[in-house]
């Protein structure tokens, strides 16, 4: 399986084998160094080390889940950039790779479910569940949910000391 580009082109890269120990000491490295000075002159690694590998991930789990009968769309890969417009940290990048596949429905279309990946050096971080939810998906899931049975893990710190989740909720039923 070859990992699908972002932009939804042709296939580039390799079937996944593992993200290589380079593109966990990028992102190490970038948590200390997170200029442009430090970032351009390693664009070709982190590309070649970090993000093709990162896609090859995304695309062999989406293949996967695609054999295994799940409904699923193309897997996207969030850009490493930062938006700063709104922020007081300046930093410019993430110090994280992170993406999500989307569910579709029997119709084709996207549905509100869907499985996120976050890879940082402190670990991987893997979710599920609603975004964004209209009124009848929420209503359907809540029963399914019980405060007991939910559990809010703690996915891994990005630079900024907040998780890649910040603001979300494992558990529906939490917000009532």
């Amino acid at each position: 399986m070859k990992a699908a580009r972002r932009d939804g082109g042709d296939p580039v890269g390799e079937a996944f084998t593992g993200i290589p120990d380079e593109g966990l000491v990028f992102l190490e490295d970038l948590e200390e160094h997170n200029t442009r000075e430090f970032f351009e002159p390693n664009k070709q690694l982190f590309r070649d080390r970090l993000q093709v590998p990162f896609e090859a991930l995304l695309a062999g789990a989406t293949a996967r889940m695609e054999a295994a009968g799940f409904g699923v769309g193309p897997p996207k890969v969030f850009r490493i950039h930062r938006d700063l417009r709104f922020s007081k940290d300046k930093t410019p990048y993430k110090t994280n790779m992170a993406g999500y596949v989307r569910h579709r429905n029997a119709d084709g279309s996207e549905a509100d479910t869907g499985y996120y990946v976050s890879f940082a050096a402190s670990g991987l971080y893997v979710g599920g569940g609603l975004y964004r939810p209209g009124r009848p998906q929420l209503e359907r899931a809540r029963p399914g949910s019980s405060a007991r049975s939910c559990s809010r893990p703690t996915p891994p710190p990005t630079s900024s000391g907040r998780s890649p989740a910040s603001g979300s909720v494992s558990c529906p039923s939490v917000r009532r």
